[in-house]
């Protein structure tokens, strides 16, 4: 913007407009030059090394979070399919009298019949099978020790009728759980590791 100076018709710059006294004045009134430039520019990048720092905290307990709904869910799913198979069995009659025999009674195979032994045998692999799993979710990190420790079927192992019958139970389970099993959970010990 210009105003004209009319005695002699030239135009003069108004102060503090203009192409290039806006910007000089400008930097001159607020004391910016080229070295504290290089100082905003010093404090930009610490900002943003900090954003990067915060979000990287934020990432992190975000999987933390997220691991610990996993071993939640790893948890939860053993003693639901528990659950799942103890309501399915107990509505059966013969597997109700064979449990009872088995468990309170201390009955053998030999004291089971074929329909008994048949269902008590189905029950109990599906057991193991929740077990071999347990096994795999320790093995991978996603459970604890104590979750094969803990898990409610323990009383079913101690029965004369599932010592009797492991050999046979053992051959349609995976070699490295056959051998974790008979090594800690036969003998009372629960460590993964050996």
């Amino acid at each position: 913007m210009h105003i004209t100076n009319q005695a002699t018709r030239t135009p003069k710059p108004l102060r503090g407009f203009g192409a290039g006294a806006f910007g000089v004045r400008c930097h001159e009134y607020i004391g910016l030059n080229d070295m504290n430039w290089e100082a905003v520019s010093a404090i930009g990048e610490v900002v943003g090394a900090a954003a990067v720092v915060v979000s990287l905290i934020y990432l992190a307990s975000q999987v933390l979070v997220s691991n610990r709904l996993a071993r939640a869910e790893a948890w939860r799913n053993p003693n639901s399919d528990l659950n799942a198979i103890n309501a399915t069995f107990s509505t059966d009659v013969v597997f109700r009298k064979a449990l009872n025999d088995a468990f309170f009674e201390n009955a053998v195979r030999a004291d089971l019949n074929t329909d008994e032994r048949i269902v008590l045998d189905m029950y109990i692999i599906s057991l193991l099978n929740i077990y071999e799993q347990i096994y795999r979710e320790i093995r991978e990190g996603t459970l604890t020790v104590a979750a094969i420790q803990d898990f409610g079927a323990r009383s079913v192992l101690a029965m004369p009728y599932f010592r009797e019958s492991w050999p046979t139970y053992k051959r349609s389970l995976g070699p490295s759980f056959v051998a974790y099993f008979e090594k800690n959970l036969l003998s009372g010990k629960s460590d993964v590791a050996s």
